[in-house]
């Protein structure tokens, strides 16, 4: 259990040092967590999920919006996955005001020593990207925002969990 948790410790980092770009205040950094649920709804959203069987299901959700001019055309413009997993095909499908980019991944009985999400890269038009990745033993949830050096963890749902 702790090596999985390791492992997605070290899958979070990766994003954060994907998310390089412009430096923005600390201050914006410090609270943004307190404030992302203000415009969550306009913002993509990343779930990945690791299932024992060696299968990521990975959905990246993007508002409408911003799918008709996003950059993201396959699979590892959003994960970049080890050589010895296997992408399925991108499934794009548009569910109300969102844009659903959908792919499976093979890994096998491997556990991916790490994921690189070089998303906000690939697809300059997005600032921020809400996360969630979950392994059969831990899950983590957090925004990556292009002008912050870390992850933005302790995120608010609403106005009372200030």
């Amino acid at each position: 259990m702790r090596r999985i948790e390791r492992r997605l410790w070290v899958v979070a980092l990766v994003i954060v040092l994907s998310a390089c770009g412009r430096q923005a205040d600390e201050g914006f950094c410090a609270t943004h967590g307190q404030s992302h649920w203000q415009h969550r709804d306009q913002q993509p959203s990343l779930v990945v999920g690791y299932e024992q069987s060696g299968r990521l299901a990975v959905a990246l959700a993007l508002p409408t919006s911003e799918s008709n001019h996003s950059s993201v055309v396959s699979a590892a413009d959003i994960l970049a996955l080890p050589a010895h997993c296997k992408a399925g095909e991108l499934k794009p499908e548009t569910q109300g005001e969102q844009t659903l980019l959908r792919f499976d991944a093979d890994c096998g009985e491997e556990l991916p020593a790490q994921l690189s999400v070089p998303l906000l890269q690939n697809a300059p038009e997005l600032d921020e990207v809400e996360v969630s990745m979950t392994t059969p033993a831990v899950h983590k949830h957090f925004v990556v925002h292009r002008d912050c050096e870390r992850a933005i963890f302790n995120l608010a749902e609403g106005p009372a969990d200030g």
